[in-house]
């Protein structure tokens, strides 16, 4: 009987992988693997791209635009407001607040009208 528990009768495992779980070793496989991987999410961005031009009318599409740049307006010059009136700690306090909520809300809006449909095999 041993003291560590160890059976020396029992043979020890490697721990290799899999010849088909390996890395590639050559130049031509590791860049055959890169250049399908770009090519497939490149191929997967002009999907979403087809995809939103034939969901989104001119009008929702400039819809979105004017409420992106509405939403950065509002962030940068409304948010941050308290900061110059309220003391220190206070201002920063409520600014950050602010700022945490008003995000919130705008990324639920945005959510809400102007979300893409779903692809059965989109990956997001």
């Amino acid at each position: 009987m041993t003291t560590n528990n160890l059976d020396k009768s029992e043979p020890l495992r490697t721990q290799t992988a899999p010849l088909d779980d390996a890395e590639p070793h050559s130049l031509p496989e590791r860049r055959s693997r890169l250049s399908s991987y770009f090519l497939d999410q490149s191929r997967q961005r002009r999907e979403r791209f087809l995809r939103r031009s034939a969901a989104f009318s001119i009008r929702k599409d400039l819809a979105r635009n004017a409420y992106l740049a509405g939403c950065l307006l509002f962030d940068g010059l409304v948010v941050p407001e308290p900061i110059f009136v309220l003391s220190f700690p206070l201002g920063w306090i409520v600014s950050a607040v602010a700022l945490a909520l008003a995000i919130w809300g705008e990324v639920r809006i945005y959510e809400a009208f102007f979300s893409l449909p779903e692809a059965p095999n989109d990956p997001r």
